[in-house]
């Protein structure tokens, strides 16, 4: 059963992923292949070790910015990894790279 949280999650992602699309062509000269789940699955996670302003700045990128629905993303993630992992046609990998010069808090 879809709840009306799953609905207003899968709206704002999807706002999220076409704003990305539109950044990335209007900045780009050449092919690029990009995966805004992916994408906004990372920051998401980012979002939830932020604090603050950095947090609140990330959400709002997400369009995650109702309480309710930033309280249930992490649960919302959950359910549609577990479902990708059941079909085994469907492989998520993700990679994030930082450069040198950054350093990364464990």
């Amino acid at each position: 059963m879809t709840s009306a949280l799953d609905i207003q999650f899968s709206s704002k992602t999807n706002e999220f992923a076409l704003e990305l699309y539109k950044q990335v062509i209007s900045s780009e000269n050449k092919n690029v292949i990009i995966s805004p789940f992916s994408i906004s699955t990372c920051l998401s996670l980012a979002a939830f070790g932020a604090a603050g302003h950095t947090a609140n700045e990330m959400f709002s990128v997400l369009k995650y910015t109702d309480a309710e629905l930033k309280a249930a993303v992490a649960q919302i993630y959950g359910k549609v990894l577990k479902d990708f992992n059941a079909n085994p046609t469907v492989k998520i990998a993700n990679k994030v790279y930082v450069m040198n010069k950054y350093s990364v808090k464990a």
